[in-house]
This record gives structure tokens, C-alpha cells and sequence, in this order.
């Protein structure tokens, strides 16, 4: 009888057979026979790691657990994870003149398909944009795409309100994706370089959804550097190239971290084999395959190809099943922009996806399961310090629950070396159970520990009313504000002060809800979201201004509704949309994209409104110096008005708003208006 042993955590693929027959006593011996098992039936895909991982797992387990991987991947047997894509520290508004991209964790800078640096608008361009402008004055709506692919450079006249282009970076392939950009400061604190981030295997539901275990191709991050120094003649500096899909990227100063997933790829993998004899091929690729394969690779301008990691540089499991397998390879990249070259690099072998980034720790996690599944859900997490670009793990742990289903971003946060999260957990048929949980490394041991909880036995009360979801969630040191809504829109202020016994210290019940919460000081926080009609219907877009100096007694200080039901902001789903600049003591602005439906339709019997304008919102907190603190419309700077059109034409409402000093530049696809901030209807553009 054949026996199948198992090796190294995988099924044996391979095995000798001897062959026996005979007649009166004598017997004859034949040549062994090679059998290729390809039966996979009894491995499973990883379960969710909760617990402390290691450092230097034998080669031969930590390549038996890839290969298990790619034995299931073949099998279609892998385990999808829920997004995990969080930063949420707060960022303050920019006070030096002019605003920079609105970012998660302040300090912690933010890919964006714009940057300025306060002379110098860079603008990443594809030839897929495709825009439709007219002036305010209702000239005919004309065309204006072009085919360009590459990043604009414009200089900035803020005294006058415009600006001209004196620079093109050129990118003769097409097919990267080109929308991440950063810039690159020299010792003095100017420009020296700017930074593309490209994915050549890039997808729209990539950045959706991190989770790659549907798709099979792994493809290459790209990091293009352009010395700018000289912005009218700009020189390509440096490249580099990394084997992996980009999960997701932070700057601190100059160190550029990327976040990539890597799929081992065995170039004669036959992906659809059906036969035994495709299926025995296949087995043994993966049987001779050796940790090198399995891992990836790099190379700097058109060097040599070289491994960008062995396996004793990846965490993984400490307990590795011997019939479990996971063929992802996450990797944390350090990259020294300034002096162009790498630092270090470590992988992750488990099931995580996602990346949230303070200054000083990096930490990956996921979520078990779907978070409308039955069953127990679990969000795990792995940290890791950061110090100017060595990367170093921590420690792992978990708490209950799934980070929901909107921008999971702003649910996390890192203040004074603690971990503070918000979960959600929902059944069929119940209401969700929303908690805060506070988690520290522990002393002496790699182990994220749950150090408090909130609702607890003693503070009781529920983050929600029954049936209401979280949309909004926003810490600011010992502090959080979360924003609830199923018919009204509460929202809760925490206080941290204590980190062991957290407690909602104020509550406000307001209508409509809220997507986007930005704290002024400590005493101030301006929401957007929608307003909300008979309980259920949205309406246009809501500002709010809420008083939190007395965190027992938050109140509203007033709202503005900006138009009818089908208005909407892209600053609901993207913070990046949105840009704040300090304007001495007294006033903060504040501008953000909108697309405005307002114009009566002509059935008077319909809910709806029809389509009006599109273009960059502008408002302004003023009385911040004297207590008599007010929010008020500042107007719009509008690039597509309706004058006749019939239907909305235009970009999607995709645009980002720089501010400096008393100027205002509208970057709309890679078209730019310009106006004063107190004559936004005097704009021009597009250029």
C-alpha cells in the first residue's frame, strides 16, 4: 500500500514505488517510479495570526508554508480579508503661508497626484483625464483632455493670482499608473526632487479593496526621482524597482516607506492546468522552486536584479501548521530620497492587508471574515518601529470586531505609545456593538495587550443608538469624536485623558450625519457631511461648526447647507480633497470640491434637482481670537456651471484646492484655476 507522509508542512509531492511479482519463491525488483501528488485537498489557507510572530523560521518551514500557498492558490482555496487601510492621528492646518496635503498623522506625509511646496505646483497627468470647462460666464462648454502623460510644473504668483507652466516630466509609459506623487527637500528646505510612485499592474479596485487574493499577478512598484532643482529643465535622478503590488506608502522627512504585496511568480506556472499531467508539471516547479523564487526582487536605475530580502529577514508565524500555506509576501521598504538609495527591508508572511503610520510605529493588520458574516471577527495587528528607516517588529495582538466600511483610516490612532482603536461587531438581525479599545506593548514580551475597553462594567453607556453605524470617527490627543447615524447624527465626544478607564464624556444630537471630522485646537470641530430629509433622504451638503470646549456640553454653532438633494463633495470620501490654512489667529479657511445640484427640475411633482455647477467650496471659521467664533461661506470658485446644459458634464468632481496667503489655486484633473479668496467668481483658467 502507497503511504503519503508529509515534509516540511506540505504534502509530499513526490515518492518511489517499488514494484515487486513473481513464481516459485523468486522475485524480480523493477526501476522506481516517480508519483507527483497533486492532491491538495487537505490543506487550508492561514488563519488570522493574533499572536507574537518570529524572526529567522527555518528556511525549509518558511518556504514549505509559500509553497502551501501557491498549492492553494491553484486549488482556489484562499482566504479573503477585509480592507485594513488606517492613520488617524490628527493634522493640524497648515500655518507657513500656504496649504499642504491634508494628511491622516501630522508629520506623516501622504502620496497625492498634487504637491506644492509653496513656488511650484507638481501636477501628475494621464491622457486618460478627459475634462469639459467653461468660464463663468457661460461661454459654450469645450473639450479640453489632452494626452499627455507625465507631471506638470507650474510656478505660482500668489501676490497675483496666477500662474504659468515652466517645467514637463515626461513618462513614455503609458500603462504605469501615475497619480502618487511626494517631493523631496534638500538641507536648506527647497525642492530638490520629485517622487512618482507607479504600479504597472495597477487596478482601480486595487485601491478599494487591498486584498489581492482573487488576482494572481503580482506586478512592480516603481519609484521615479526628478531633480527639480532647476524646475524649467528637470532631470530624471534616480529609479527603483521593486517586485510586489503597492498596498500603500508614508514619507517621514526624507525616508519613503512602501507598503507592497508580493505573489511568488514561477514564470511556467501553468495558471489553468486541468490535466494530471499539468497539474504533476506544475508540482514540480513548486517542488524545485527555492526561497529566492518565492521572494522578491529589486533593482536601482537598470542595475543588476538582485534579492531584495532572504527568508530569515521575514516574520512569520511561530507556530506554522504544517497543512496551512499563504503565498503573500508583505514587505516594508525604507528609502532614503535624499541620498537616493535603500535602507532596509523586512517582510511579513500572514494574513494582513493594510498599513496605518505614525511617526513613530508602523503596524499592519486585517480583519477576519467578512464583516457582514456570521461568526467571530477579529482585527489583528503587527507593529513595527520606525527609526529613520529601520524597521523593526514589535509586537502583535487583536481585539473583537471589523473596522467598517468606510474610510477605516480615521479609526485608529497611536498617542503616547498607546493603541487606540474602534471596532464594530454585527449579526444578522442585531444591532452593531461599537467598542473603543486601548492596546499596549507589553514590557519583556512581543504581545499587543488590551489595557482598557469602552462600553466597560463600569462606563456602561453604548457608542450608538440601537441600529446606527459609524461614520465618522476623528482622535485628537486625549480625546475622540465619533458620529453615529441611522435617522439623527449624534456625536460623541471621548475622553482619554485616563487611558485605562476611557468614558463618553458629551453627547450632541444633531440631523443628517457627518463623513469628515477636523478638530480646530482644542476647542473647535468642523464636520462636512449630508444633510438628511424626512428621516431618510439626503439632501444637499452639510457644514457644521461644534463648540467642545465643555466636553460634558458639546453644542453646534451653526451650519450651512450647500444645495439640493444629489449634491456631493468628494471630501466625504477622500480628506485629501480638502486643504486648511491658518489665516493669522483669528481665522482658518477651508475649501473643498463640490458638485452642486440646486436648479428646479421641470417635473414639479420630483424629488430630485437637476445638476448646476461644479467647482472648489470656500469657508471660513472666523472670531477664533475674540470667543465670537462663527462659520460662514466664503463663495465658490466655480469651473463648470450649467448654462443650459441639460446634464452634469464633467470630471467627477475629483479636485484639490491650495491655498497661499490671499490666493487660491483649483487643480481639477491636471487644469488649474486661479482666483483671490474674496473674489473666487473672478477666477481664471483652466491652464
Amino acid at each position: 500500500m502507497n503511504a503519503r507522509p508529509t515534509v516540511g508542512g506540505a504534502l509530499i509531492a513526490s515518492m518511489l514505488v517499488i514494484q515487486g511479482c513473481g513464481s516459485g519463491g523468486s522475485s524480480e525488483t523493477t526501476t522506481p517510479v516517480e508519483v507527483i501528488n497533486t492532491d491538495y485537498s487537505q490543506l487550508k489557507a492561514a488563519t488570522l495570526q493574533t499572536a507574537p510572530l518570529a524572526k529567522g523560521t527555518s528556511a525549509n518551514e518558511f518556504t514549505d508554508y509559500l509553497k502551501n500557498g501557491l498549492r492553494l492558490r491553484l486549488a482556489g482555496k484562499t482566504e479573503p480579508n477585509v480592507m485594513l487601510e488606517a492613520d488617524a492621528a490628527l493634522a493640524i492646518a497648515s500655518t507657513g503661508g500656504y496649504s499642504e496635503t491634508n494628511v491622516h498623522v501630522s508629520g506623516v506625509d501622504e502620496a497625492d497626484f498634487v504637491k506644492y511646496d509653496g513656488k511650484h505646483l507638481f501636477i501628475a497627468q494621464s491622457p486618460s483625464y478627459i475634462y469639459f470647462t467653461s468660464d463663468v460666464q457661460g461661454a459654450l462648454i469645450e473639450e479640453a483632455g489632452n494626452d499627455e502623460h507625465g507631471i506638470r510644473i507650474l510656478a505660482t504668483s500668489p501676490s497675483q493670482a496666477t500662474l504659468s507652466e515652466v517645467g514637463h516630466i515626461n513618462f513614455e509609459d503609458d500603462t504605469l499608473d501615475l497619480s502618487q506623487l511626494y517631493l523631496v527637500s534638500d538641507g536648506a528646505g527647497e525642492t530638490s526632487d520629485v517622487a512618482s510612485i507607479s504600479n504597472t499592474h495597477f487596478n482601480q479596485w486595487d485601491a478599494m479593496f487591498v486584498d489581492s487574493d482573487w488576482q494572481w499577478q503580482s506586478g512592480k512598484t516603481q519609484v521615479k526621482l526628478f531633480d527639480v532643482s532647476v524646475p524649467d529643465s528637470p532631470q530624471a535622478s534616480w529609479s527603483f524597482e521593486l517586485e510586489g503590488n503597492l498596498e500603500g506608502s508614508r514619507k517621514i522627512d526624507n525616508v519613503l516607506y512602501l507598503i507592497t504585496r508580493y505573489i511568488p511568480d514561477l514564470k511556467a506556472l501553468n495558471l489553468n492546468a486541468s490535466t494530471e499531467e499539468e497539474k504533476e508539471a506544475n508540482e514540480r516547479l513548486i517542488l524545485s522552486a527555492s526561497a529566492s523564487d518565492l521572494l522578491p526582487h529589486y533593482k536601482e536605475n537598470d542595475g543588476e536584479v538582485l534579492p531584495l530580502l532572504a527568508s530569515s529577514d521575514c516574520y512569520a508565524p511561530a507556530q506554522i501548521d504544517s497543512t496551512e500555506g499563504y503565498a503573500d509576501v508583505i514587505t516594508i521598504t525604507a528609502l532614503d530620497l535624499a541620498n537616493k538609495s535603500l535602507i532596509s527591508a523586512v517582510c511579513l508572511n500572514a494574513n494582513v492587508s493594510g498599513v496605518y503610520s505614525s511617526q513613530e510605529s508602523l503596524y499592519l493588520g486585517g480583519s477576519h471574515g467578512s464583516a457582514w458574516s456570521e461568526g467571530a471577527r477579529l482585527t489583528a495587528l503587527h507593529k513595527f518601529s520606525l527609526n529613520e528607516g529601520q524597521v523593526e517588529y514589535r509586537a502583535s495582538g487583536s481585539v473583537p470586531g471589523y473596522l467598517g466600511w468606510q474610510d477605516p483610516a480615521f479609526r485608529m490612532d497611536e498617542y503616547q505609545g498607546d493603541l487606540r482603536i474602534v471596532t464594530t461587531e454585527s449579526t444578522f438581525g442585531g444591532d452593531p456593538l461599537h467598542r473603543l479599545n486601548v492596546l499596549r506593548e507589553q514590557e519583556g514580551s512581543a504581545e499587543l495587550a488590551v489595557v482598557a475597553t469602552l462600553p466597560n462594567e463600569t462606563e456602561t453607556a453604548s457608542i450608538g443608538k440601537p441600529g446606527e453605524d459609524i461614520y465618522a470617527v476623528r482622535f485628537k490627543q486625549d480625546r475622540a469624536f465619533i458620529v453615529t447615524f441611522e435617522r439623527i447624527d449624534p456625536l460623541y465626544v471621548l475622553d482619554l485623558s485616563e487611558p485605562e478607564s476611557p468614558r463618553i464624556a458629551g453627547e450632541l444630537e444633531v440631523p443628517g450625519f457627518s463623513s469628515y471630522l477636523h478638530p480646530i485646537g482644542d476647542e473647535y470641530v468642523l464636520s462636512i457631511g449630508q444633510e438628511v430629509i424626512d428621516e431618510r433622504t439626503q439632501g444637499g451638503v452639510k457644514v457644521e461648526l461644534f463648540d467642545i470646549r465643555d466636553i460634558e456640553n458639546p453644542s453646534s454653532l451653526g451650519n450651512h447647507v450647500i444645495g439640493e438633494r444629489g449634491t456631493w463633495t468628494n471630501a466625504n470620501n477622500d480628506l485629501r480633497s480638502i486643504s486648511v490654512l491658518q489665516n493669522g489667529d483669528d481665522q482658518l479657511r477651508v475649501s473643498f470640491p463640490v458638485v452642486v445640484y440646486d436648479t428646479a427640475p421641470l417635473d414639479p411633482g420630483s424629488d430630485y434637482y437637476d445638476w448646476t455647477y461644479s467647482g472648489l467650496q470656500l469657508l471660513e471659521v472666523n472670531g477664533l481670537s475674540d470667543g465670537g467664533v462663527q462659520l460662514d461661506l466664503a463663495g465658490a470658485l466655480i469651473t463648470e456651471h450649467r448654462d443650459g446644459q441639460q446634464s452634469f458634464i464633467g470630471s467627477g468632481g475629483e479636485g484639490r484646492g491650495i491655498l497661499h496667503d490671499d490666493s487660491v489655486f483649483f487643480v481639477y484633473g491636471d487644469q488649474v484655476w486661479s482666483s483671490f479668496w474674496d473674489s473666487p467668481d473672478l477666477s481664471e483658467g483652466p491652464r
